[in-house]
């Protein structure tokens, strides 16, 4: 009866244990969920800026470009084509024309795949929502 009474013994501490480590996860899994969502709305405070409205005319792009066309028009990309990507580049970011500056505009290597430009451009939003936090 003795090897019994161990083995209940053993088995209830064993559970006990078990629920109070899960109790503690849970736990601390709430408390850093609230302190993410009260930090992301202290950088929020913070950004508060005005939204900035879309231009209603394209002639921002265009004078955005004016520059851009002088440099691009030697490798034979057309003013349409850099004013479609300059609109494109600033929807995304949600910065105007105006604080772009293209100094060049060129096609990808032909080799490369897509993969690795999208793995490229899953680096560089991460690296600009890191630094947009306030982060280095």
């Amino acid at each position: 009866m003795q090897a019994m009474e161990f083995m209940a013994e053993g088995l209830s501490t064993t559970v006990i244990g078990m629920g109070v480590v899960f109790i503690v996860l849970i736990f601390l899994s709430i408390i850093i969920g609230l302190l993410d969502k009260a930090i992301d709305a202290t950088f929020a405070k913070k950004k508060a800026e005005p939204v900035i409205k879309a231009p209603t005319a394209p002639t921002p792009v265009v004078e955005a470009t004016a520059t851009g066309t002088s440099v691009n028009a030697e490798q034979g990309i057309s003013p349409s084509v850099v004013a479609a990507i300059t609109a494109a580049v600033c929807m995304m970011t949600g910065k105007t024309a105006g604080e772009f500056k293209f100094a060049s505009i060129r096609r990808t290597q032909e080799g490369q795949p897509v993969w690795a430009l999208m793995g490229t451009n899953d680096i560089i939003a991460t690296r600009q929502r890191y630094t947009e936090r306030g982060n280095r």
